[in-house]
Formats: structure tokens, sequence, C-alpha cells
């Protein structure tokens, strides 16, 4: 089985760094994979090599433009050429420009099957009419619509007019040997790097820094408990627009000393580990990776319920939710952590199981297999 996942490039991302994940592991099960870039090969090009997956760029150089300019005929026939070519038997398309030229590239290259995959709840297509249309074109000529969650399931049935037997949820998953509790006197040497003593306690989010991750929640979280928790700390990991913003607002909030922002990073798993209490204060989460990849590090999660979290988290009983931009309800929930040691065992056991049993990536990519040869055997006993 030969599978093209098409994306715009190959950025840090979630949807790019899982890639990198799954695609070695499906080849183990007899799955060849190559991702197919609509831009240009991005950062990440040298470690897909290097991991020994196939990249294919229809384009060497990223415009400035992140928008609908990246939709042009031009890329569409170089993907068809390409997809004809090559014969995949799935396209597998990511994030919206990409579907886009992708799944009408794969329709004129008469792939056998097309999935596109919703990784969020993509409102800003309902204030674009015509982007809305479009793509309601052409899911209906996609052969199935997989979603990380049912929360994003149920929201882009609705928003695009599907029929259930259209959609499928497979949720996400980390590589488990990577994200662990770390060893006491390795996250105690980890924490002396970053600038923190022993006897801090560290809130943690690790997000892009941008509006609706509302990481403003988190600064005010720490000024209303800092004067109970005077060695209350918080670590910021991610990078974006946001950032110059969030970094004025500690110094507003005379906090700017208790705050490290250490922009994006890589090794995540010792940064996790030196966190006490994740935060996860989004308005709006299609999955919530991080906090799976916290929740596997044995850190209790405090996340907003929204999206697909209370489905991540809710069920399991392993995180405590608050409703979005509650900052009594944040504090609450992370005092309940801080002052009840039983508390924080019962949920770091119940995060751990959970992490195990539903969002390891080796299960991932099995039900993944599982779910390619299942569409193919359907599609083609249909067109026998």
């Amino acid at each position: 089985m030969l599978v093209h996942h098409v994306v715009p490039y190959l950025e840090t991302g979630g949807v790019q760094n899982l890639l990198l994940e799954l695609c070695p592991r499906l080849s183990k099960l007899d799955c060849e994979t190559q991702i197919v870039c609509t831009v240009s090969p991005g950062p990440l090009y040298r470690h897909a090599e290097l991991s020994g997956i196939q990249v294919f760029s229809v384009n060497d150089a990223r415009p400035k433009d992140r928008g609908l300019s990246w939709i042009q005929p031009k890329v569409v026939l170089r993907l068809a050429r390409h997809f004809r070519h090559h014969r995949p038997d799935i396209v597998q398309t990511h994030l919206f420009p990409a579907a886009v030229v992708g799944r009408i590239a794969a329709r004129i290259a008469k792939t056998p099957v097309i999935i596109d995959t919703m990784h969020s709840t993509y409102s800003w297509k309902d204030r674009k009419f015509g982007v809305l249309l479009l793509d309601r074109f052409l899911a209906a000529r996609t052969d199935k619509i997989l979603c990380n969650s049912k929360s994003v399931e149920l929201f882009t049935q609705m928003q695009l007019r599907l029929p259930a037997h259209k959609m499928e949820t497979l949720h996400l998953g980390i590589d488990t040997r990577k994200f662990r509790p770390l060893p006491r006197e390795e996250i105690h040497a980890f924490k002396g790097h970053l600038g923190f003593s022993d006897h801090d306690i560290v809130l943690g989010c690790a997000a892009r820094l941008v509006p609706h991750k509302r990481i403003m929640d988190a600064i005010s979280v720490l000024t209303v408990l800092g004067q109970k928790y005077s060695k209350l700390r918080l670590l910021v990991v991610g990078d974006g627009p946001m950032r110059n913003d969030l970094e004025q607002e500690t110094r507003r909030h005379a906090v700017s000393r208790r705050v490290s922002f250490v922009g994006e990073q890589q090794g995540m798993c010792s940064f996790y580990n030196a966190m006490d209490v994740f935060l996860q204060t989004s308005e709006r989460e299609g999955f919530g990776l991080a906090m799976v990849e916290a929740m596997a590090c044995g850190v209790p999660v405090v996340a907003a319920n929204v999206g697909a979290i209370p489905e991540i988290v809710g069920e399991a009983g392993c995180g405590i939710l608050f409703p979005v931009g509650s900052i009594e309800a944040i504090a609450g929930a992370v005092e309940s952590l801080l002052d009840s040691v039983e508390l924080r065992r019962t949920i770091i056991a119940k995060a751990l199981a959970s992490v195990s049993e539903r969002f390891d990536i080796e299960v991932m990519t099995k039900k993944l297999m599982t779910f390619y040869r299942d569409l193919c055997n359907r599609k083609m006993g249909r067109n026998r």
C-alpha cells in the first residue's frame, strides 16, 4: 500500500511532527508513505530525510501570504502529475489550503481513495461563505473525513453537512518512550538548568503564543496565587506573535521574575517533568496533544472544558476541568492539587493509565492501518 500525505510544508507544528512519527511506523506495517508539500519542504525536511521518509515538494519557495493564495492551478496540475506517476492507493490531506489542492489533484489523477484529515474546529470558514461552499463541495467527493476527536467530528459533520458514514474518529497518539516520568535527580538537575530551585512550584504551559491559547489566564492565576505560594513560578514553552504582549503583562502585574519564557523547544519531556501542574487554558482545542504529552510525563493537568478536552481528560478523571476564562476556577483547581498529595497521585495514576491505553502512537498506528485497509477494500469492492 502507498499513501501520500499532503501538507503545506514541513514546519514545526502538531500535524507535521505527528507525520514524522507515523510514517516510519507505517512502513513497518507494509505501508509505504510519502509526504507531499504544496508550498515548500520547510525546516523539518532534513529531519524527515534522516528518518527515511520520502518528501516531495511542488514549490521551492514559501509565499509570504499564509492564506488562500496557496490555492493555485499550477500547484493542482503539478500534484496531479505527481500522483499519476507514483499511483498512490490513498491520498490523505492535512490543513485547509493543502486539502483543497490535494483533493482536486487526487480526483484528476483518479486516486482510488481520498481522505481529508480534520485536526481542529475551523470556525473561520463560516465567515468566508465561498470557502465553506468549496469545502462542502470537496467533502462530498472525499471518501472519508478523518477527525482526531469526537468533538471535531461533530463540528465538522455539522459545518460541512455530511452524513455520518463519511466521518471517522481516530485519537492522536504519542511516543510513550519519549514522554515519560523522569527520575527525581534528572528533574532536579533540569530545573536547576532552567533557573528554578528544587523548592519552586512550577506551573507550566506549552503552546503557540496566540490569542485563543489564553496564556494571559495563566499569568493571572500566578498573580492570584502568588501571595499564598511564595515559591510559585510559571514556565511558558512556545513562541508566537503575542510573546511581547505577554512579557509586558508580567511586568504590569509585577511577576516578571516569576515567569520564564523559553520559546520553542525540542526534548519536551524534560520541560514537562519540570512542571508541577500543566495548564491548558485554550478557548478552543481540537485535541490537545501537548496536554497528553504532559499527562504521559506524570504531570497533573488543569484544563479548559472546551472542544475535545472533556473527551480526553474528563471521561477518565485524569485531570481537573474549568470553564474557559475563569481565573477563580483555575486558581481553585491548582490550589486543590498543590494542597492534596493524594489528589495529585490519583490524577497522575489515572492519566498514565489512560495515555497507555488510549493515546500510545503504536496503538494509533495499528488502528490507522486497519482503517486504511478497510477503506481500500470497501472502495475496491464497490468499483469491481
